[in-house]
């Protein structure tokens, strides 16, 4: 018996129906606690929140709510079916487990596999975990457009979303001082009263002007997880490469600062992190002894191809050209990402001087024609909102105008490519990571097969255009792409069958056509998974260029010709030129 009372015995009928009762090992004693039998406490479930805190202290609480055998799965049923969602992946059940425990999470799931379902879900799970009306999970995101599409989201969930928007993002203030929510007129007051489920924010903000919400919603036991959704780019923005220089987005390698300010769970979200950089988000965040939720980032319907450009923008597209003016708004969905962003305007340039009035779908002499009504179009951060809007939401409808987006490599993330045929990378991306979340944010849709096609040009691996050692063994080696990428993601990648679905290389020793026992002497290639635009980039790699090439020009070569002289004359494509592209 525990020191410090006597048992209390209930003057209830046993006929009468029980409470419910949770057993645990005896607590300390408490006066106002129901009483306790032997070293068993018995506790009705009104009073089972008072004696946790009692217990272990409130930090504990959902730990020791699991420990009590409380159902995960009847929790996470309950808040699916509050969500309207049907499942969830077991991964996404393995971080939810995580978080759930009180511990740290670093989440490292493939695009299109559901790491938003898991900040989404929380609030839910934690109002049924603690019985609270209250529960307030904050979410770091890096881009406006992002978080913008997450306040929505959560809004057809159920949830009421905020959007605590930076001072300096275009376009992005409200008439509330940077307040932009789904819930009308909620104010600065009622987010730290616990009025909103999620809050998302970029790290200049949740370390800068609204830092002092983080410790009031702490304070009041509001504050239950902290997520940091594109974790990677703590690495890509919050890290210099230059030792001597300033990073990007400092705030970014300053959110270790959080733990000063909160004890609760830091959840890290990331599609592409190698072992290197998954080490480096765990130290800028302070979760060294987090739990890891690891997926390849293998998607089998992605296809690696690899081409060399020629000697000039005309040249290298004459085949684009082609393909609008033959197949108009048929024309297969292409994205084409640029990491100079001159090189994207002399597309866009020469394609509308190709074009013409063949630019536009049902083209009106008298106008307007723009991006309402025009088959390709820019997309990078200098873009307006309202054209922003139309281009993203044009080109991720299958039947919609636009069939070709050329978009700058920093803007990449804002770009739902899902269902995109073609994904085009006119020279290397920065690091194997960035190409593939590139290509893997079109490879979202297991059911549709993606051409990856990177095109490289002459000096595109040299020192000034900033490319990693592993981008440069990728466009250099002979080997399988597909295994040169996933190398530094898992252990023992894999090649894909049949050869022709897995790369370029591959594909040159696929032998599915040929019927021959042993040796082969039928000579029969392989045809398979080709498509109308790979066939174009072929013929147009075998076509004998107009003027002989130039070795003395360099990497951001344009001709002399008349197409040329024709974007140099378009200031307004030029002149979108930004320090962070």
């Amino acid at each position: 018996m525990a020191k410090g009372g006597s048992p209390h015995h209930s003057s209830r009928p046993h006929a009468e129906p029980r409470p419910p009762i949770l057993l645990c090992p005896l607590p300390a004693r408490s006066d106002n606690m129901c009483g306790y039998v032997g070293d068993t406490v018995t506790y009705t479930t009104s009073c089972f929140l008072q004696l946790i805190h009692c217990y272990s202290g409130e930090k504990d609480v959902l730990h020791f709510c699991l420990k009590m055998n409380r159902n995960i799965d009847e929790l996470i049923a309950s808040s699916l079916m509050k969500a309207n969602i049907q499942s969830i992946r077991p991964t996404q059940k393995e971080v939810i487990e995580g978080y759930l425990k009180g511990k740290d999470v670093l989440f490292c799931s493939p695009n299109g596999s559901g790491e938003s379902l898991t900040f989404e879900l929380s609030p839910h799970l934690y109002k049924a975990v603690e019985s609270t009306s209250h529960a307030t999970v904050i979410v770091v995101s890096p881009f406006v457009e992002l978080r913008k599409e997450y306040v929505e989201k959560c809004s057809s969930l159920g949830l009421k979303a905020v959007c605590l928007n930076d001072v300096t993002e275009k376009g992005a203030l409200a008439n509330d001082g940077g307040l932009v929510s789904s819930i009308e007129k909620m104010t600065v007051a009622d987010i730290r009263d616990g009025e909103a489920d999620v809050i998302f924010t970029t790290p200049e903000s949740i370390l800068g002007r609204h830092r002092n919400l983080v410790t009031e919603l702490d304070k009041q036991k509001h504050l239950k997880a902290v997520f940091i959704e594109e974790a990677q780019c703590i690495s890509k923005f919050g890290v210099s490469s230059d030792k001597n220089g300033a990073s990007f987005r400092p705030a970014y390698g300053q959110l270790g600062e959080l733990r000063s300010l909160t004890a609760v769970p830091v959840i890290a979200l990331t599609a592409t992190a190698c072992a290197k950089t998954r080490t480096l988000i765990k130290e800028k965040l302070c979760i060294q002894k987090c739990d890891e939720v690891i997926v390849s980032p293998n998607a089998c319907n992605i296809k690696y191809w690899l081409c060399e450009a020629k000697r000039s923008i005309a040249e290298d597209f004459a085949w684009l050209a082609d393909l609008l003016l033959e197949q108009g708004q048929n024309t297969p969905r292409v994205a084409i990402f640029f990491r100079k962003i001159r090189q994207m305007g002399d597309l866009y340039g020469y394609l509308v001087y190709s074009l013409r009035d063949k630019a536009c779908v049902d083209f009106k002499p008298k106008g307007p024609n723009d991006d309402r009504n025009r088959l390709f179009d820019m997309l990078h951060s200098k873009t307006d909102d309202e054209v922003k809007e139309s281009i993203c939401s044009s080109f991720k409808d299958d039947q919609g105008f636009k069939r070709v987006v050329l978009v700058s490599s920093s803007f990449s993330t804002c770009l739902d490519v899902q269902g995109v045929g073609h994904v085009i990378h006119y020279g290397p991306a920065y690091d194997v990571e960035d190409y593939i979340q590139e290509t893997g944010r079109a490879g979202r849709n297991q059911k549709t097969q993606v051409h990856a096609i990177l095109m490289t040009y002459r000096k595109c691996l040299s020192q000034s255009n900033a490319v990693q050692s592993c981008m440069k063994q990728y466009c250099t080696g002979s080997s399988c792409r597909r295994v040169e990428l996933l190398q530094h993601f898992e252990s023992s990648p894999s090649k894909v069958s049949p050869p022709h679905d897995c790369c370029d290389v591959c594909a040159l020793e696929c032998k599915c056509q040929c019927h021959c026992e042993e040796i082969c002497t039928c000579g029969q290639t392989c045809d398979q998974n080709s498509s109308l635009v790979m066939d174009k980039i072929r013929s147009s790699q075998y076509c004998p260029s107009d003027s002989p090439s130039d070795p003395s020009s360099d990497e951001d070569r344009s001709s002399d010709s008349e197409v040329d002289e024709n974007t140099r004359r378009k200031p307004i494509v030029l002149m979108y030129s930004s320090e962070s592209e």
